[in-house]
């Protein structure tokens, strides 16, 4: 998405950069997002096979709980 953001503000005329839109299209152009790809989160932040919706004991209380008689 960054690299969308970045033609759009290239194809934006120069008079519009100081614009908020511009400004803001700048702002993310300028992100470093090589920190944030390389963080790990931790178990449980959608990496958890137990946690998956339709898997284990835990899909099967909330099935349970929503829909009464499964």
């Amino acid at each position: 998405m960054q690299a969308e953001y970045a033609a759009w503000l290239e194809a934006m005329p120069e008079a519009t950069h100081d614009s908020p839109t511009g400004q803001a299209l700048q702002a993310i152009v300028e992100l470093d997002l090589d920190e944030i790809v390389a963080i790990e989160p931790p178990r449980g932040f959608g990496r958890d096979e137990r946690l998956r919706p339709g898997r284990g004991v835990l899909a099967a209380s909330l099935a349970a709980s929503v829909l009464p008689g499964v």
